[in-house]
């Protein structure tokens, strides 16, 4: 048996762009999971506040969740350059196309974040 570490996929939102994304396993998780812990915690408080103020830092918080996945999760993109070198997770977050750059994201998390019906199986 080989066991691929990563994953590749087709973009949705940018046809003929695909990207590579890194596959879970415990010790990927346990890193993940200790880089995101204190962001999160103070995500959810201020999503909890309800004022102005603590749902534009709940939102930037988030955003960087956003990067710290990235940046942790992909692995590579191809059929993308941006600004005439190719595409890595850092430039992807700073001046990459954001609905791929969403796209990204969120396959990384439905990679790195079982839901609890696929953790019992």
């Amino acid at each position: 048996m080989t066991y691929e570490s990563t994953a590749r996929y087709e973009s949705a939102v940018l046809p003929g762009v695909s990207f590579q994304v890194v596959r879970m396993s415990f010790g990927r998780r346990l890193a993940l999971v200790r880089e995101l812990r204190a962001i999160t915690t103070k995500s959810e408080y201020h999503r909890a506040g309800g004022g102005g103020d603590d749902a534009v830092e709940a939102a930037l918080l988030e955003a960087e969740a956003d990067r710290i996945c990235l940046r942790w999760g992909l692995a590579g993109v191809a059929g993308l350059e941006i600004d005439g070198t190719p595409a890595t997770a850092d430039a992807l977050f700073a001046a990459g196309p954001e609905e791929f750059c969403r796209e990204v994201v969120q396959r990384i998390r439905q990679e790195c974040f079982l839901t609890d019906e696929q953790q019992k199986n």
